[in-house]
């Protein structure tokens, strides 16, 4: 029956396998029972009639073929168990995935993303969507709120190695603890001050070193100074751009040895000195470390 033609045929609900079904094969019509004709499977539909462009065939009962016609932009296909309905991706719900080789995301938009981690290799995940302060905004960066526990070993050796390696500056809000000392492997950053009026102030949170062109007659006052009972301590050079201008301290400076020491006033030449505190400023130790070079 492979060139076989059916000319006429009944609904395919009422087809039984005592059914008779009329065939034209070669010119001559001949007949097929139900039985027969079920036993033939259709391996190829060029076009199926019903639906509109884009549409979906599904079964929508037993022995029934309907269609969905084509979702949305940004919908997928959903199933409520019964039905398939198109849903936008904005309302469908992650659900507990067991395994994910790659996860993309594309277009992210403002707004706050929450974190889901890993507690071990094809393991549990701890869900962090409900603890609004541990998640990431395209706008402020990441924000951690809770205590957060990073083991890494890698050994810093410069600038750009180590387990964590940051290429901007650091800022901590609040006391930082170090179970080792810190190596040094970059200078100090140097701010540099021109004091040409009455009062000049160092702002302490601009850095702790400050490179002062001394151009007129003034007396130092010192903002920012760090809170708290930990040592503070900063460096000041003075440059006379000419000479004979005088500087004066603030009465919080208490000078080793007693007795404050002499500034060298000689055109073009600096003195260098070192200040600390252990008292955010109240009480601040200074000495001249280096004279008139």
């Amino acid at each position: 029956m492979s060139s076989a033609r059916i000319s006429q045929l009944p609904s395919l609900g009422a087809i039984t396998d005592s059914s008779i079904i009329p065939v034209v094969e070669g010119g001559v019509t001949k007949s097929i029972t139900g039985a027969v004709l079920k036993a033939y499977t259709i391996t190829t539909a060029a076009n199926l009639a019903g639906g509109s462009s884009g549409s979906i065939p599904y079964q929508t009962s037993t022995g029934t073929t309907g269609f969905v016609n084509i979702g949305g932009v940004n919908t997928v296909l959903t199933s409520n168990g019964n039905t398939v309905a198109w849903t936008s991706l904005s309302g469908v719900n992650a659900g507990a995935s067991t395994n994910a080789d790659n996860v993309q995301i594309n277009s992210l938009t403002a707004g706050d993303r929450y974190f889901a981690l890993a507690d071990s290799v094809n393991g549990s995940y701890v869900g962090l969507e409900s603890t609004t302060v541990n998640k990431f905004n395209n706008s402020t960066g990441f924000t951690i709120g809770s205590t957060a526990t990073f083991t890494m070993s890698t050994a810093a050796t410069s600038t750009a190695t180590g387990a964590l390696v940051v290429s901007g500056g650091v800022g901590v809000g609040g006391t930082l603890q170090a179970a080792v000392i810190v190596s040094r492997v970059a200078q100090d950053f140097v701010t540099n001050i021109t004091a040409n009026s009455a009062t000049t102030t160092l702002d302490l949170s601009l850095g702790n070193t400050f490179y002062v062109t001394v151009s007129a007659n003034t007396t130092f006052a010192f903002s920012n100074v760090p809170s708290g009972t930990n040592l503070t301590n900063f460096s000041i050079i003075t440059y006379n751009s000419a000479g004979g201008y005088a500087v004066s301290w603030p009465a919080a400076v208490t000078w080793a040895g007693g007795q404050t020491p002499t500034r060298t006033t000689t055109s073009e030449k600096s003195d260098a000195y070192t200040f600390f505190t252990l008292n955010a400023g109240t009480t601040i130790i200074g000495s001249l470390s280096i004279q008139g070079y």
